[in-house]
């Protein structure tokens, strides 16, 4: 489903967003895929890029 809203392909990025919780930080050398993920689960994380 986050693939779908996000219009994104990598099923691991998905996979990691579905685990988050609201005020959770990611750790990522990807941040604007996961913030694109994060917007579609309606999720409030910080993305951190690394």
């Amino acid at each position: 489903m986050l693939l779908a809203r996000s219009g994104l392909a990598d099923a691991i990025d998905a996979a990691l967003v579905a685990l988050c919780d609201h005020d959770d930080e990611i750790l990522t050398s990807d941040p604007d895929d996961l913030s694109a993920l994060a917007d579609a689960a309606r999720l409030r994380v910080d993305i951190i890029a690394v």
